[in-house]
């Protein structure tokens, strides 16, 4: 059975989920195991044996994670983290007269020669379709 790596590392195997490396993160891998075995097997896409988990019983929505695989996560979600200051924050300013202006002038007042949408008129050629229908 083929499975797509979460971007957790987990794949999701009979109600359970089980970890893979970060390398794996984001392919698809293949589930193999032999009928009567504890354990299955997960092959990456070149071939590669990935990780050997032990079955957890079906359907107990367990999560399994080797020791391995979750100090390589670690490592990643740790590596992409920051001891820099943060931005500085936009500072909230009023609006300038220039602003204050050009907001005047775009007024939301309505002009003389905007339509007027009547919608009796859309109403009326639905009622007009719906009768033709009958």
């Amino acid at each position: 059975m083929v499975r797509k790596v979460a971007a957790n590392g987990l794949i999701s195997v009979w109600g359970n989920r089980y970890s893979l490396p970060p390398s794996v993160i984001g392919t698809e891998v293949s589930v193999r195991w032999r009928l009567g075995d504890s354990t299955f097997d997960v092959i990456s896409a070149s071939g590669r044996l990935v990780a050997t988990h032990r079955k957890a019983p079906r359907g107990q929505g367990r999560v399994v994670r080797l020791p391995d695989h979750t100090e390589a996560l670690e490592k990643v979600v740790l590596a992409s983290f920051s001891t820099a200051r943060p931005c500085k924050p936009k500072p909230n300013r009023p609006p300038s007269a220039a602003a204050l202006a050009i907001a005047a002038d775009t007024g939301s007042v309505v002009a003389e020669t905007d339509p007027v949408i009547d919608l009796t008129v859309y109403q009326n050629h639905i009622d007009q379709q719906h009768r033709g229908r009958r």
